[in-house]
């Protein structure tokens, strides 16, 4: 995992104080942030507050945590509109919600100098599965998301940095189905 210095040093922001945030609810200074049952830290590594980070995964071995994530979530509803002669607008009758379009942009940076190999090849992974990814985040789960189907991604190169994969993913929200067998 890269250190705070290591990624300031990464951005050129060798000169910035940094100071990290806990509890998300009060928003008190303290330097050993982490989200509830998880012993993951919530404090960027540039100092920052991230409200969220994220772990995909599809098994034990088939797991990736990453920490330097932005959330973006929208959901559209399906509504039927029916026009009625002599009726301004249209009656609408709500059916149900869609699913939650979840996008993640965010950075994977190694320790070293080096390009961070392992890591860009889990994620090639996870997001070349022909199935739908467990996540775990605090974010999603305000949101019921459990679950993932990778419809896009993006894996740009950035220009001068060499330790640094930049991605950006956009998913749809998915409900496992359980069946129950009745003999």
């Amino acid at each position: 995992m890269p250190t705070k210095d290591k990624t300031l040093q990464v951005f050129g922001l060798h000169g910035v104080k940094t100071k990290n945030y806990s509890g998300l609810d009060t928003l008190s200074t303290d330097e050993n942030l982490t989200i509830s049952g998880s012993g993951q830290s919530t404090g960027s590594l540039l100092g920052t507050l991230v409200f969220s980070d994220i772990e995909l995964f599809i098994d034990d071995e088939t797991k990736l945590y990453l920490q330097n994530v932005l959330f973006s979530i929208s959901q559209n509803k399906n509504i039927v509109t029916t026009a009625v002669n002599g009726r301004k607008g249209t009656i609408k009758e709500y059916i149900s919600e869609g699913d939650f379009t979840v996008h993640i942009q965010g950075l994977i940076i190694s320790d070293d100098n080096s390009y961070p190999r392992a890591d860009v090849e889990t994620l090639r992974e996870l997001l070349v599965a022909d199935q739908s990814l467990k996540v775990i985040s605090p974010f999603l789960e305000l949101w019921g998301i459990y679950e993932i189907a990778v419809t896009d991604y993006n894996i740009p190169q950035k220009e001068g940095f060499q330790n640094t994969q930049p991605f950006d993913i956009t998913a749809l929200s998915d409900q496992p189905i359980e069946l129950i067998i009745n003999d």
